[in-house]
């Protein structure tokens, strides 16, 4: 059984006789391929094309041939024919041939290296019955077609003079932790030294050649290395960032740094920022994911038992049903967030992003009452420690093995934000949710180019709730003169110091849009997030409003006074009508007059977060200067589901039972809300040709909605502090899909 490389032909006939196509029922690997890496693909398979481009690239592979598609196609319309069988005795004696003479070979069968269906050893020519078990093979392979194989390599590998056996492993090109290119030492472990020198340089050719990073199935046989297939390889996290960066920086390779923007995803610069578990974790009961990150604490119940723990220097993990704004200080200190109830945009959630702090809300199987903390069915002892994965939703209980590890960002990642900077420039900008100059500062650090929302409530709500609500129950003129002075006095206060940070920078800056029960006691409604609120509460107590529009117009009036560039506008939270943001915008304006007669009157932009604001988008932009689109209210209004009370339990069903692909509160739900979002930004245009929008919501950090949004004629986002490097990429890779360029 000799012979040459051989690619046999076979040859279809229409019913009349005429020839229609000749086809190829076996291919040999070191033949040239017509027709591209696509059509090889379709006609011999993943295995089988790759074993053609490692030969096309000079790479040491092991003598091999393809039964092709089309031998499949053969084999289940009429069976294993005379002409087939002949096609597959010339190509096992044309890889025999090539196999050094005198010694054993191992012939082998299979649809990927990793898993050969049969293997025979042979020395010389193929026994009769070696033959039949590598046809027999092929047969079973090929001749189902529900297998979803629709071509095999056969191979063969020299044996060692000692006997020894090929031995098969995998390497790749990159460590999939640091992602930096493997060296010998790195797999010397698996493969002798001079292997080890060969594989190396292998793989760096195959990186160069395939202009990204690779992973190789392999096989070391009488002392030589033989590829056998080759993929791309997908890194994640650093590993990602890192070889983006090196591919640019490689002159043999080149990368645009629009192939590396488009190569790395959010989660791969999230997870590079943010602390893992390092050790292993057993998980015992899953939540919501709500603050990427890992943190390992002793469980605290109560902020008062948080903050105790702090000053003893321990490590505290705040485990309660769910937080509230009294929570807040502890929070601060506390490594990470645990709750029993709760959503993507429920309050644990909402303060643990904007502190950068692990989170998983919404347990199953928590229960925090004043006896103890019960999770999974086991009751936890005092100074019992759990491990918590902000970004899975994973909760374990942690031992002494069980660590954080928090290792710096990797410098490669600069380079790498810069370069989607000015791919997005002018195109796609990136702001901030910051409450505080603390909050700024952080922003501006991770790369924002200002401020898309400040909510005062937040500025408020700790240190100066009592100064609000002293203005709310003024009993008479005297009291409330007073009140409104010292309101203005602490308005002014918290908003100077947002201003100074942003150095210029534009801040939007939300009224008060907290429910009115939250200040005044007696103020009790059945469903308040529905009720006393922004728009509503502002026509309901004007003098409140226009004071806070008087107190940031100081502000602004005094920092620019002091030769600092300063840059403010308004926005009005919860509209509903036309009419009502007519009135709530005269008496800001008035308010402003009063604190900054001098200066330009502000900006003054409406929040469209109700379906009803969404349809009279184009009377609201005849009267408004710009939108902020608030998609965590606008979600909730447009399913009727509470983000706090059954989001976690309600969303988890639906998509286990495939009522949705994803939760609605982590990433834009295109047919419903996205399309009140269409046609308040179509209606808002068709009136104000140049209206600004910008996504203020959670959904602004979320990269899969940043590129849907970029669809619908947004280009501008606002997101926590710590989400804005993950948005800055995610907005360059949307301006790329965009060009026409495409994201990986």
């Amino acid at each position: 059984m000799g012979g040459a490389a051989v690619t046999s032909a076979h040859r279809i006939e229409a019913e009349g006789g005429g020839v229609v196509r000749s086809v190829a029922l076996v291919h040999d690997v070191d033949d040239p391929f017509e027709g591209g890496h696509g059509v090889a693909l379709g006609r011999l398979g993943t295995a089988g094309a790759s074993a053609v481009r490692l030969a096309e690239l000079g790479m040491p592979l092991a003598p091999s041939f393809v039964v092709t598609a089309d031998a499949a196609a053969l084999l289940r319309s009429v069976g294993w024919t005379e002409e087939l069988d002949e096609a597959f005795h010339r190509g096992l004696g044309a890889i025999v041939d090539r196999t050094p003479a005198g010694g054993s070979v191992l012939l082998g069968v299979s649809a990927s290296p990793e898993r050969p269906a049969h293997e025979v050893t042979v020395h010389g020519e193929p026994s009769p019955a070696a033959v039949d078990g590598l046809r027999s093979s092929v047969v079973d392979l090929l001749g189902d077609p529900s297998s979803g194989v629709y071509a095999v390599v056969v191979r063969a590998l020299p044996i060692a003079t000692d006997g020894t056996a090929p031995a098969f492993g995998i390497a790749r090109s990159r460590d999939l932790r640091s992602g930096r290119r493997v060296a010998p030492e790195e797999v010397s472990d698996a493969v002798a030294a001079p292997v080890a020198v060969d594989l190396c340089e292998a793989l760096a050719r195959l990186e160069t050649a395939e202009r990204r990073p690779v992973a190789v199935a392999f096989a070391v046989a009488a002392g030589r290395l033989h590829l056998l297939e080759h993929r791309w390889l997908r890194l994640q996290g650093v590993a990602a960032v890192r070889a983006a960066v090196e591919l640019v920086r490689d002159p043999l390779v080149a990368w645009s740094p629009e192939e590396a923007v488009s190569s790395v995803r959010g989660v791969d610069v999230e997870a590079a920022l943010h602390p893992v578990l390092g050790g292993s974790a057993r998980p015992v009961a899953r939540g919501v994911g709500v603050s990427p990150g890992a943190a390992v604490g002793t469980v605290c119940r109560s902020a008062e038992a948080v903050l105790a723990a702090a000053e003893r220097d321990e490590d505290a993990l705040l485990v309660v049903t769910e937080t509230t704004p009294t929570d807040a200080s502890a929070m601060q200190v506390a490594v990470g967030v645990l709750t029993a109830r709760g959503g993507r945009t429920s309050h644990a959630a909402l303060v643990a992003r904007g502190l950068g702090i692990p989170a998983v809300v919404g347990v199953d199987g928590l229960e925090v009452g004043a006896d103890g903390v019960v999770l999974a069915g086991r009751t936890l002892e005092e100074g019992a420690r759990l491990a918590i994965d902000g970004s899975t939703g994973e909760v374990a209980f942690a031992d002494e093995t069980l660590a954080v590890v928090d290792d710096d960002a990797p410098p490669e990642l600069a380079a790498l934000l810069g370069w989607a900077d000015r791919i997005r420039a002018g195109r796609y900008a990136v702001l901030a949710n910051a409450d505080t100059a603390e909050d700024v500062d952080r922003a501006i650090r991770n790369g924002a180019d200002g401020v898309g929302l400040c909510r005062t409530e937040h500025q408020l709500a700790t240190r100066h709730a009592s100064v609000v609500r002293a203005v709310l129950v003024a009993v008479d003129p005297a009291t409330e003169s007073a009140a409104t002075a010292a309101f203005v006095a602490a308005q002014r206060a918290e908003i100077a110091r947002v201003l100074a940070a942003a150095g210029g920078r534009r801040v939007v800056v939300r009224v008060l849009d907290a429910p009115l029960g939250e200040y005044v006691d007696d103020a009790t409604e059945s469903n308040p997030m529905l009720g006393t609120r922004g728009a509503r509460m502002a026509l309901l107590r004007p003098a409140l409003y226009r004071a806070q529009a008087t107190a940031i117009a100081e502000a602004v009036a005094a920092q620019r006074a002091g030769g600092d560039g300063v840059s403010a506008a308004l926005l009005v939270p919860f509209v509903s009508t036309t009419a009502e943001f007519v009135v709530v915008r005269g008496d800001l304006e008035d308010g402003w007059r009063r604190g900054d007669p001098d200066g330009p009157p502000p900006a003054v932009g409406v929040m469209i977060e109700t379906p009803r604001a969404a349809l009279c988008a184009g009377g609201l932009a005849s009267v408004a200067d710009f939108f902020g689109i608030g998609t965590n209210d606008l979600t909730q209004l447009t399913f009727g589901l509470s983000r706090d009370d059954l989001a976690v339990d309600l969303v988890t069903r639906w998509r286990t039972d495939g009522v949705l692909d994803v939760d609605p509160f982590a990433t834009l739900d295109v047919d419903g809300v996205g399309r009140l979002v269409r046609v308040a930004v179509d209606d808002g245009r068709a009136v104000r040709p140049s209206l600004e929008v910008t996504v203020c919501g959670e959904l602004g950090g979320d990269p899969a909605s940043i590129e849907v949004f970029a669809d619908l004629g947004i280009d501008r986002v606002s997101c926590s502090p710590f989400r804005v490097p993950v948005a800055r990429l995610a907005a360059a890779r949307a301006v790329l899909r965009r060009r026409g360029t495409g994201a990986a």
